[in-house]
């Protein structure tokens, strides 16, 4: 096929020019290098034909002299493949000179669009070989493109016109409130604040509203359609985020705002370290912590006296549960138990006394050893966490008689706390570390 020009083609008759001759070419046996290519060009004037020398080159030009209007001219080129076997093919394209003015004609693939959408513009003129577009209200607001495509951001009715020109002169038509931009809906969803519902209770009625006449509706969880739920209203009953799309007559699209609804109250309990540790020891329980909540703390369902705040300090073993109570909705959830106890290994009775002294005692970074030996010898220092478990070999060597000092590292020990043991001489001594951040 022909590809440097379409069949049909007009050329303007104001001055000469050259035509580039360009197809494209294929044969399913022979390589293109292969092929032989014979243009011609012929002149049709009136009822007599006039050709031109055979052109044998892959690429070429021809050179087209435009001739008055007042008769019948016009020029054909042929192409013709030749494939080493001798078989031939052979295609024609012929242009038409601009002989009468154009004629201004177009068209839109839409006319009615939402804000921010583009419209295709296709221009339909006769004999036009330039164009001059307005288009009020778009952007951009002119083209000199054939086929330009067009962007309104502004609600509203625009006018569009096109001057169409040649080489005889030009015309223009313009289509007032051809374009019709809507403007985007709103939409709502109430209420805009979260929502807390107690469990079992009836569903919460989500009310959705727009400035758009007779919308379709379609309500979302978490951002995914929910089957069924497209009028205004819906009424949620779970815990998640809630919001609808809204779509108006004419195609346009909305995202509400999105209502979160929340359970409550909120029943979890946090341990602020280990629940098992020895006598002494105690453990901070939290709940969730919100103005909207009262809280009653109990061992093992017994309400514990006072124990109203949103942390207990639990020291005794046993069940703690806590009672939150959604004050405005006056709903209650009983939390789930968290166990306490108390057992500690190394409650073993003193049998000798060492002067066992830790410092600093609570420490973050490093604590001191210092023990006192009536004799010296071997000396074992081991540390121990709440629950007996052997943590860390502190010293296992020799120590002489009288007072002797050891530094260890606390770094990398969680807060709580610990109990470091010395043995030396078939006695013990026990003493209790507390580590906690600065």
């Amino acid at each position: 096929a022909i590809t440097s020009f379409n069949n049909g083609d007009l050329y303007p008759i104001t001055a000469p020019f050259y035509l580039t001759l360009l197809a494209n070419v294929s044969d399913n046996e022979s390589p293109e290098q292969d092929l032989k290519y014979s243009w011609q060009t012929i002149l049709h004037h009136n009822f007599h034909e006039h050709p031109e020398a055979f052109d044998t080159n892959r690429i070429s030009q021809t050179f087209i002299t435009p001739e008055s209007c007042s008769e019948t001219f016009y020029y054909e080129i042929k192409l013709t493949i030749t494939d080493p076997q001798g078989l031939s093919t052979t295609v024609t394209n012929s242009i038409y000179p601009i002989c009468n003015k154009p004629v201004p004609a177009f068209t839109s693939n839409y006319t009615k669009v939402c804000r921010s959408k583009s419209i295709q513009f296709n221009d339909n003129s006769q004999n036009a070989t330039s164009w001059q577009w307005t288009f009020t209200g778009g952007t951009p607001s002119t083209s000199n493109l054939r086929n330009p495509i067009v962007t309104y951001n502004t609600a509203g009715n625009f006018a569009v016109k096109l001057v169409a020109l040649n080489n005889v002169g030009k015309d223009s038509v313009t289509i007032s409130n051809y374009i019709n931009v809507y403007t985007t809906p709103t939409a709502t969803v109430n209420p805009t604040t979260r929502v807390y519902f107690c469990n079992g209770g009836a569903p919460n009625i989500l009310t959705a509203t727009t400035n758009a006449q007779n919308p379709s509706y379609q309500w979302q969880l978490n951002s995914t359609n929910i089957a069924g739920a497209t009028t205004s209203t819906y009424g949620a009953n779970l815990q998640a985020n809630y919001r609808v799309l809204l779509t108006d007559p004419f195609g346009c699209t909305k995202i509400s705002n999105t209502t979160v609804l929340s359970l409550t109250p909120a029943n979890k309990v946090t341990a602020g370290g280990a629940t098992t540790f020895c006598v002494g020891g105690s453990v901070v329980l939290s709940a969730t912590a919100s103005t909207r909540y009262s809280y009653q703390w109990t061992l093992n369902n017994i309400n514990i006296l006072g124990a109203n705040g949103v942390s207990y300090t639990a020291a005794q073993a046993g069940q703690y549960r806590v009672i939150v109570t959604d004050v405005p909705l006056g709903c209650s959830r009983v939390s789930s138990p968290v166990s306490v106890r108390i057992n500690c290994k190394l409650n073993e009775p003193i049998t000798g006394n060492f002067d066992l002294q830790l410092s600093p005692n609570p420490a973050s970074d490093l604590s001191n050893v210092q023990f006192n030996l009536l004799k010296g010898g071997k000396v074992a220092i081991d540390l121990f966490d709440a629950t007996g478990r052997l943590i860390d070999n502190i010293y296992d060597g020799v120590a002489t008689e009288g007072i002797n000092n050891l530094d260890f590292s606390v770094n990398n020990l969680a807060n709580g706390i610990y109990f470091v043991k010395i043995i030396s001489n078939e006695q013990q001594q026990t003493a209790r570390l507390v580590v906690s951040p600065n």
